[in-house]
């Protein structure tokens, strides 16, 4: 236990952002990757804390990161709470679809 402690401790003081998982299914993410990132870090959230009251973040960071990454692939369960910080705080999944429009004439 005492191992996993140690490597809470570094990794928690090294993680001073959220994540936010992104799904790619259409392989979109190279095209819209730097439209989300230039929003970021969030300005002026408003998040709520453990006793659902309100709380006003000036600047929150936050990275995205594919799902595909080993990063957020799952770990031993003893490991799962201890590392809670580093799961996806939300998730984005990018799709494409195709649009049919029918229009109709008359006179």
């Amino acid at each position: 236990m005492a191992n996993y402690l140690a490597q809470f401790q570094s990794i928690k003081s090294a993680c001073d952002h959220i994540v936010i998982s992104v799904e790619d299914v259409s392989d979109l993410w190279p095209t819209v990757k730097n439209a989300f990132e230039e929003r970021l870090p969030f300005k002026r959230a408003i998040l709520n804390n453990k006793t659902r009251n309100p709380v006003l973040v000036d600047k929150f960071p936050a990275e995205f990161i594919l799902t595909t990454d080993a990063r957020l692939r799952s770990r031993f369960p003893q490991e799962q709470l201890l590392f809670w910080f580093r799961e996806p705080y939300a998730s984005i999944v990018l799709v494409t679809c195709e649009v049919t429009l029918a229009v109709s004439l008359t006179s």
